[in-house]
């Protein structure tokens, strides 16, 4: 049993969406908000959601031991997201059960023979149980056009927090708005902000400008949704529309939202 803090300890292994180029041979990481790998989060040391191509890269460079991790939650199949080389390999360390995984019904993950794994499917509504958690999955707004799963955001809730993860993903269904509505506060909301100030692209649709997470967030604030003092705190930044770091300190300060790095450390004190 994974031992319960004061306080939640998140670490941002990937802060980036899907255009972000990998490093070349030898680059250094982190480089904090000048370079994004895809963006994966781990809670607690042991708790990691989604498995992209550079994770376990990520954890060994930022010194997270990729074998305390007994949970994997999986937002979706998107190859930025999810791949199933890394998964293999996370799950064929030596731990003392199998590797949990928690990912969308419809997923074809292509691990059905592997050993050192325990499958969970979850559709919107379900809850997954690592470790000191309940997780609530809930419906993105994010379409996976080569399988029949619906992508999911994770509402996290334990011991004195609640914190929402919502990546990849525009604005929320009116079903997943509906039930966030009926949920306690947050104490911190981590959400899509792929398209920063751009708000005339093609993927308007399925991720969110700043504009957008600006709406989102006040309204949030006016119906209590967000606890006072919350945190909001951006991810999932595209390379195409990436602001220079400068822009997004500014913005740290104007708008009291966080623009996430790679290698940040977060902590949500139990209220």
């Amino acid at each position: 049993m994974a031992q319960v803090n004061s306080c939640c300890q998140l670490v941002f292994l990937g802060t980036g969406a899907a255009d972000w180029p990998p490093l070349g041979k030898g680059e250094p990481f982190p480089q904090p908000q000048a370079y994004r790998r895809n963006a994966a989060l781990l809670v607690d040391g042991h708790i990691l959601v989604d498995g992209g191509p550079f994770v376990l890269e990520s954890l060994a460079a930022l010194g997270r031991p990729a074998e305390q991790i007994t949970d994997l939650l999986i937002t979706h199949s998107h190859s930025d997201h999810y791949n199933p080389a890394q998964v293999r390999a996370l799950a064929g360390l030596r731990r003392p059960t199998p590797l949990d995984i928690w990912y969308p019904a419809g997923v074809r993950l292509e691990l059905s023979s592997y050993a050192g794994i325990a499958l969970h499917p979850l559709r919107p509504g379900d809850t997954a149980n690592p470790p000191g958690y309940s997780v609530l999955a809930l419906a993105a707004n994010h379409l996976v056009e080569t399988s029949d799963e619906i992508a999911l955001i994770y509402l996290f809730q334990g011991a004195g927090w609640r914190w929402l993860y919502a990546t990849d993903g525009a604005w929320f269904t009116a079903r997943t708005w509906r039930r966030l509505c009926t949920e306690p506060p947050f104490d911190a909301l981590i959400i899509d902000a792929t398209l920063g100030e751009v708000t005339d692209d093609r993927r308007i649709f399925e991720h969110n400008s700043l504009a957008m997470v600006r709406r989102i967030a006040a309204v949030m604030r006016r119906y209590g949704m967000l606890r006072p003092g919350a945190q909001v705190v951006l991810t999932h930044l595209a390379h195409e529309t990436h602001l220079p770091p400068g822009e997004l300190i500014k913005y740290d300060g104007d708008e009291g939202w966080r623009a996430a790095f790679d290698g940040m450390e977060l902590s949500i004190p139990c209220q």
